[in-house]
């Protein structure tokens, strides 16, 4: 599984990278061997809702598109106003997602033929 972390807004210093980084491992190890790519990208989305007069509280948004083989894509978008939350939450949303896309995938495969013919002699 490869794991990739966008932070264009410079919001993650060294350890909160790596704090982003272990909390996705720990959330899909379950599911590497089926997962192709993970991509997680940290944002600043600007003033939230307002807080008094005139101050907007800053939110984080943490989106998530993970590759997964012979199922379909997940992505999820997590908002918060603290960064290391959004993180956490959009970590374990993606593991409850895509546990739940291999399900359907292997509840699919249950459900089909094991061999259909299409020759009729």
């Amino acid at each position: 599984m490869s794991l990739s972390i966008n932070d264009s807004s410079g919001l993650l210093d060294s350890d909160m990278r790596l704090f982003t980084e272990r909390r996705f491992q720990f959330a899909l190890s379950r599911f590497d061997s089926r997962i192709d790519g993970v991509e997680v990208t940290v944002t600043r989305t600007g003033k939230g809702q307002r807080a008094g007069k005139g101050q907007g509280i800053d939110q984080h948004e943490c989106s998530v598109a993970i590759d997964i083989r012979r199922s379909e894509k997940v992505s999820l978008i997590e908002i918060d106003t603290d960064l290391k939350k959004c993180v956490v939450r959009a970590a374990e949303r993606s593991g409850r997602a895509v546990g739940r896309s291999v399900e359907r995938w292997h509840s699919q495969e249950r459900h089909r033929p094991a061999c259909a013919s299409t020759n009729n002699v």
